[in-house]
């Protein structure tokens, strides 16, 4: 069974592989986290952006809390390369 990483709120189906979902990080902060990646040095970066809380998607009026944070966790993982 392989391990694959995530945040409780960001459920991934993964329909080919046997796979555990384990949260790393549980925050009522991290608003839309969005685009994680991993870096050569084993750390998950994720980036919360709050996009579902812009003008756009809240009848014209901006809610983002500032400052907008970006985690960065120590996983010891390595990133995919294609």
């Amino acid at each position: 069974m392989k391990t694959i990483i995530g945040l409780i709120a960001f459920m991934t189906a993964v329909s080919s592989v046997k796979a555990q979902l384990i949260p790393v990080a549980r925050s009522a902060n991290t608003i839309w986290a969005d685009a994680l990646w991993i870096d050569d040095n084993g750390y998950l970066w994720i980036p919360t952006g709050q996009l579902n809380r812009l003008a756009a998607f809240e009848n014209g009026k901006g809610k983002v809390t500032f400052p907008v944070v970006i985690y960065k966790l120590k996983i010891n993982a390595k990133p995919l390369r294609n």
